[in-house]
């Protein structure tokens, strides 16, 4: 998601953007891996927040 400027997605909009099929999103959303945002009664991804972490975890391959 490079070149991503929106703070919060939906999980509809943010398993499209990733490419991830929405079962898995949600799966990953009720474990804690993904940051989200409650607002009212929706449940919003945190894309600055996960940007963030991943910018600070270094990957190897």
């Amino acid at each position: 998601m490079p070149g991503v400027t929106v703070g919060l997605m939906t999980l509809e909009k943010f398993a499209e953007a990733v490419g991830l099929p929405q079962g898995v999103v949600l799966g990953h959303l009720n474990r804690g891996i993904l940051p989200t945002v409650t607002l009212g009664r929706r449940r919003l991804i945190n894309v600055v927040a996960l940007q963030r972490e991943l910018a600070r975890k270094e990957f190897v391959l």
